[in-house]
């Protein structure tokens, strides 16, 4: 495959660093946690070749960001970045139409089997007919691919393609000691600090939506904090953060009082999501427990749609 900045032996020369993995301007993937660490050199291996990316990882947990970091190293600022949902919406050739760029293929096992035998059939006439300007091809899931394929989600044909490097990006509850430096990155814009009772309340919650869940309650933190018309230093406190986060989880005196006001649909959504979560993405284990056939749950799945993530 050639590509917009790579060499002859398939490596690419990138306009990010490695060190850039760390800095905000190079995606935010900070911290000194190890997987935080694993992860910054897989990104840094994908960083310096063509080859296709697979991302996975829990919503929220920073795909979409990953995907364009990626595309910001791999050609000119101007490139397409072309994103590959199963809603549809496809071009009849998307290696044509993100030519120079990076197509991103976001939710791609539950795209329709037709739409992954068609991706699969490009990618195969690529190499050995290849385009003059090949994107980098990065594919995005919440779970685990190679239980996806497993599972029958993912197409052979496809899956073979695109699992060439693997990137695991780790939910925030296996990372709560990148809470400061993930914390700092995003507040450093607006001159704002936190205090540590605020960052010792924020390692006893339990993230259930990742680092997606991190920034939009440093949001809020921020606006309680902001003082108008003042050129102090913002210092966010545990008093700014939401009440509920310091009162812990709720103890509820009757397990149904946590589906109140939610429809039956919502509902379900719930229990297949944490059966999948018990069962490691492993649709199959997660059908097996809910005592419904697997087609069931991809069913449920791709009425649901994409996810927007982090």
């Amino acid at each position: 495959m050639s590509s917009v900045n790579g060499n002859n032996d398939g490596s690419r020369t990138p306009r990010l660093a490695a060190a850039d993995l760390a800095d905000p301007a190079g995606g935010g993937f900070e911290g000194d946690s190890d997987a935080a660490r694993t992860l910054r050199r897989r990104l840094a291996v994908a960083l310096a070749t063509d080859s296709p990316v697979f991302l996975w990882g829990e919503s929220g947990t920073g795909k979409d960001r990953a995907a364009l970091l990626l595309h910001r190293a791999s050609g000119p600022a101007d490139a397409t970045f072309l994103r590959l949902g199963p809603e549809g919406g496809w071009p009849d050739d998307p290696l044509s139409a993100a030519a120079g760029g990076t197509l991103y293929l976001d939710g791609v096992c539950l795209f329709p089997t037709a739409l992954q035998v068609r991706l699969a059939g490009h990618l195969q006439a690529a190499e050995t007919t290849p385009h003059d300007v090949m994107p980098r091809i990065v594919a995005a899931d919440v779970a685990d691919p190679r239980v996806r394929h497993r599972d029958g989600a993912l197409h052979d044909q496809l899956f073979f393609r695109l699992y060439v490097l693997p990137a695991a990006l780790p939910p925030l509850r296996d990372r709560l000691a990148d809470l400061s430096a993930l914390a700092a990155t995003f507040l450093a814009p607006f001159g704002a600090t936190l205090s540590p009772d605020a960052l010792d309340l924020l390692a006893r919650h339990d993230w259930p939506g990742n680092v997606r869940e991190l920034v939009n309650l440093l949001k809020e933190a921020r606006a309680m904090a902001a003082l108008p018309d003042s050129d102090t230093p913002l210092r966010l406190t545990a008093a700014h953060l939401p009440a509920a986060l310091a009162s812990g989880p709720a103890v509820l005196a009757d397990p149904f009082d946590a589906f109140a006001g939610r429809t039956l649909g919502e509902i379900e959504r719930l229990a297949i999501e944490a059966a999948l979560r018990r069962a490691a993405g492993s649709v199959t284990r997660a059908a097996r427990a809910l005592g419904v056939a697997p087609s069931t749950i991809y069913r449920k799945m791709e009425a649901w749609g994409p996810q927007p993530d982090a």
